[in-house]
């Protein structure tokens, strides 16, 4: 949910498609050729659409601590509802880091070093796709693979299912402003609940702790994720000196209930996640 790269539903379809439609209007329409999408970075990338990487190719990134992402792609434009399973793989002495496959966010079972993520598409989407931390044991060289696994709907073209990446991976010295690496010791602490025991139909907050080399410093990109009785709680995020806070307000039918949720938040380069749980009053 909150670490979805793209679901940008467009108005309408393309030219093209269109007149693919009016030539046989009484065919189903036919899935489009689906591709995998990966890429790495040092910094936490944005919500926007991030580039793909060609498979192949190298990339480098200055800090141990960066991110990687995989992208489920149509081409053309998706004309039909699209289910699939991506595994993403990385090589000996990588690692997930705080921000893994999640199985509550992004319906996502994970080991320390892949991850089996739902990734969907519906018609006139351009595309859907997630992001994680990754933690390297030394500088070196790595590499990092996504597959297409399993589909809804048929692929008229497998060739482009798979996508892999080498990753250089330097480490920037603290100071060297060399690409948004981690600097310095990275602290928080867990997520605490206010009140400690919620109530259902109530407001609710989560904050976590944070500091960077022991001083109290504000953290960014904050994401919100809470669910409750199978009920997704949407978290309104915020950030202040030396804390993150996401805030809720539980469904009254939900007392009873266990509410459950994670804040996730960037501070020195490195991304953390903080889960919790209550039950609700």
């Amino acid at each position: 949910m909150h670490r979805l790269f793209i679901a940008i539903a467009v108005a309408t379809m393309t030219a093209a498609l269109a007149a693919a439609v009016s030539r046989d209007a009484f065919s189903a329409p036919q899935a489009a050729d689906l591709r995998i999408g990966i890429g790495a970075v040092t910094s936490e990338p944005s919500q926007s659409q991030p580039p793909p990487i060609a498979s192949g190719q190298t990339v480098t990134v200055t800090s141990l601590h960066f991110f990687v992402y995989a992208l489920l792609l149509p081409d053309p434009l998706n004309p039909a509802t699209v289910q699939t399973k991506v595994r993403i793989v990385l090589s000996d002495g990588l690692q997930w880091g705080a921000d893994a496959p999640d199985p509550v966010d992004e319906t996502c079972t994970s080991t320390p070093t892949t991850g089996d993520c739902q990734l969907s598409l519906r018609p006139g989407q351009t595309g859907d796709g997630y992001y994680w931390n990754v933690t390297a044991a030394q500088p070196g060289t790595y590499t990092y693979q996504a597959t297409i696994v399993e589909s809804s709907e048929a692929d008229p073209n497998a060739s482009n299912n798979t996508s892999s990446l080498t990753i250089r991976v330097t480490e920037e010295p603290s100071g060297g402003g060399g690409g948004g690496g981690a600097v310095g010791v990275v602290s928080a602490s867990a997520a605490k609940l206010t009140p400690r025991k919620p109530v259902a139909g109530k407001a609710v907050s989560a904050v976590v702790q944070v500091k960077l080399d022991g001083a109290a410093v504000k953290p960014r990109s904050i994401r919100c994720s809470g669910s409750t009785a199978g009920t997704t709680v949407k978290g309104t995020p915020r950030a202040a000196l030396g804390r993150a806070m996401c805030l809720y307000r539980t469904p009254q039918k939900a007392k009873g209930k266990l509410f459950k949720g994670a804040v996730s938040l960037s501070v020195g380069g490195q991304r953390i996640r903080k889960t919790f749980s209550a039950r609700l009053g």
